[in-house]
């Protein structure tokens, strides 16, 4: 996977132009129906062109072609490397789609260990390591807020509780 960044579209168009050269070079391709462009941090009023009043700067993605013209796909979002990057490049939609598969695999933890006499240490292995992973794989790549890594704990939290059948903390 690659990301090419750029401040105009000439830039990216010369950038993506010697990406696809060099890559037919090498005998491979760039596969189209996962190519996309999309604009990052700037999306507002004023550039969604849907502002009240004053001045409106529509922006828009840059217009990429590929070398046969064929332009690339625009996108508001896209998976990159397990994280879903949207064009505010917030973490907070990205963190709750995490925190609800955290909590779906815990529910379904809690069903397979119905009736199995699993213990409590063994049960908190089993959450690091298939709910605790999940949850934080590749997280790095965002940046968070103070808001966002307090909503990480308590879904940390949460999850240990409604695995080990605790009642909430109010």
């Amino acid at each position: 996977d690659t990301i090419l960044l750029g401040t105009s579209e000439s830039e990216l168009q010369i950038r993506f132009s010697m990406l696809e050269r060099y890559a037919g070079l090498l005998g491979m391709a760039l596969n189209r129906a996962k190519t996309v462009t999309f604009l990052a941090k700037v999306k507002g009023k004023l550039t969604l062109g849907t502002a009240r009043r004053g001045p409106t700067r529509l922006v828009r993605p840059a217009a990429i072609r590929y070398s046969d013209g064929a332009l690339l796909k625009t996108s508001e979002s896209e998976d990159y490397l397990g994280t879903r990057l949207n064009r505010s490049l917030s973490a907070k939609i990205e963190l709750q789609h995490r925190i609800g598969i955290g909590y779906k695999r815990v529910a379904d933890l809690k069903a397979l260990w119905r009736g199995t006499g699993i213990s409590r240490t063994r049960k908190l292995q089993l959450l690091e390591s298939l709910v605790g992973s999940k949850i934080l794989y590749n997280l790095e790549t965002l940046n968070f807020t103070d808001h966002e890594f307090r909503l990480l704990n308590q879904a940390q939290f949460s999850c240990y509780r409604r695995a080990l059948g605790l009642a909430p903390p109010y």
